[in-house]
């Protein structure tokens, strides 16, 4: 009898899942049923309620087949047809920026040379018995780890190494350094993972301010104020720990010899994953530092950020190390977030829609919140685009909310009329929505940190998650806005 029950059992989902799916698709299809108010037009409307059904789809069901019904359900509005909505979303060079990178970070967790930079790090005679260099190298290896591998990945790495770091060195589960340390590295991880604009999380954001303002964010100034965060960030998390926290750190004041070990030598595979992955960044990066009328900026520019990622996978590929991953083997590589992908087209394909004068939307956001924005400073404002972001990336999915205030911190802005560093807003917005740790609904990282219970007890995350986030709305408003709106 359970037997024939468990063959009459064809799908996984719960019956909560299916609920979800009509008022998906009640939404999505119920909204061309209002009559819209100029300046929103019909085509205004319809893309409103493909736009919600994604974001309740993101929410309660999953981020990828929502996505992918989205950008059909996009192509039957009045505003674009189907083959154009697949355009918008995946022929997106941001998407394909993003696809071309995550192949990269396949080739370069399967080189297997992220665990080596990590012992390299921490067992540098210089650093050993010291409490404050022993702590920053540790978040220089979550900045490498977030350089090559995706957030989660690095995050649970990183873990794992503090962790045998720290029972190596004698720490016990509970204590107050290895915790904070696991804890803190969520949040500067994810800004490392931010700090070059082709990663996963910029390229949402940085996309969508593309597509709604018709300018590209320069990507020197971006990195330098990045760099300044996560600096930032680091010195105050070093502080908080060590002297405010006051975690016991006599273990490292005894010092050890016995990480130095650990790293190995590296092969002539990793040997040419790690230096050419250095050339890769320096090519991509060096024409925004060299003249305007200089030659080689121009030919730099003219092969264009995809052409480098590309020449980099191709380069690999054409070697055809013994030991290496084939083609077939980074495509379906478990570190490549096909789900997100999807996600930043779909995203990117809304707002397209959005900024469209055929739909009118923006015009109409504009028009409703005018009146509400209107006579408020600028620094009210960015403090509510900051508390909005950070609470509904806390409640909901970081990468969902990115897609959500992508958009909106434009609208707003235009809406209030105030004259506002809009490059400087995307920067506040970015480093709000990023950090989803207070809850397990936040990201995949703090759910993965929220079940780590043995080394991060108690309440621990809740208590000091919101500690780290008040850290980082003031990091956040003086480096990304302040000093952002005065360089850009």
């Amino acid at each position: 009898m359970s037997t024939l029950a468990n063959e009459r059992k064809f799908s996984n989902n719960k019956t909560t899942v299916y609920i979800h799916i009509v008022i998906m698709f009640l939404i999505m299809f119920g909204f061309r049923q209002i009559t819209p108010n100029p300046p929103l037009t019909t085509a205004g409307i319809q893309v409103l309620g493909v736009f919600f059904a994604m974001l309740y789809g993101w929410l309660t069901i999953d981020t990828l087949w929502p996505t992918l019904i989205g950008i059909v359900a996009l192509g039957l509005t009045e505003y674009i047809n189907v083959a154009g909505s697949f355009s918008s979303a995946m022929g997106n060079t941001t998407v394909i920026t993003l696809t071309l990178f995550c192949i990269i970070t396949a080739i370069l967790s399967h080189a297997g040379i992220a665990q080596w930079l990590a012992f390299k790090i921490v067992s540098i005679k210089a650093i050993s018995g010291k409490p404050i260099a022993t702590t920053v190298a540790m978040f220089g290896v979550i900045i490498v780890l977030d350089s090559m591998l995706s957030a989660t990945a690095s995050l649970m790495l990183f873990c794992t190494l503090i962790i045998e770091v720290s029972l190596l060195l004698g720490f016990k589960p509970g204590d107050k350094w290895p915790m904070l340390m696991m804890i803190s590295g969520h949040v500067v991880g994810t800004i490392a993972s931010g700090l070059l604009p082709f990663r996963y999380g910029p390229t949402l954001t940085l996309g969508t301010y593309s597509a709604l303002t018709g300018n590209t964010m320069n990507s020197g100034l971006y990195m330098m104020l990045h760099a300044l965060m996560l600096a930032a960030t680091i010195a105050c998390h070093v502080f908080f720990i060590l002297y405010i926290a006051k975690a016991d750190v006599t273990p490292i004041r005894q010092g050890s010899t016995v990480l130095a070990d650990k790293a190995g030598k590296l092969n002539t595979q990793q040997k040419y994953v790690v230096c050419s992955f250095a050339v890769l960044i320096v090519l991509i990066m060096l024409p925004d530092f060299l003249s305007a009328d200089s030659a080689a900026r121009a030919i730099l520019s003219k092969v264009t950020t995809n052409g480098w990622l590309a020449i980099y996978i191709a380069a690999y590929l054409a070697i055809n190390f013994k030991d290496g991953i084939g083609f077939k083997g980074m495509m379906t590589h478990e570190i490549i977030p096909w789900n997100g992908i999807y996600l930043v087209a779909g995203a990117l394909a809304v707002a397209n829609a959005f900024k469209a004068e055929s739909t009118g939307i923006t015009a109409w956001i504009a028009a409703t919140c005018g009146p509400f924005l209107a006579g408020k400073s600028v620094v009210v404002i960015i403090i509510m685009m900051m508390l909005m972001s950070s609470f509904m990336t806390n409640v909901a999915n970081n990468m969902a909310t990115a897609s959500i205030f992508s958009t909106l911190a434009y609208t707003l802005v235009i809406a209030s009329g105030a004259d506002i560093c809009m490059p400087a807003v995307y920067l506040v917005v970015m480093h709000c929505y990023s950090q989803g740790i207070v809850t397990p609904a936040g990201s995949a990282t703090a759910a993965y940190l929220f079940g780590e219970k043995k080394w991060i007890p108690g309440n621990a995350m809740v208590k000091y998650g919101i500690v780290y986030l008040l850290i980082n709305y003031i990091l956040a408003f003086f480096i990304a806005f302040v000093l952002g709106s005065i360089v850009f």
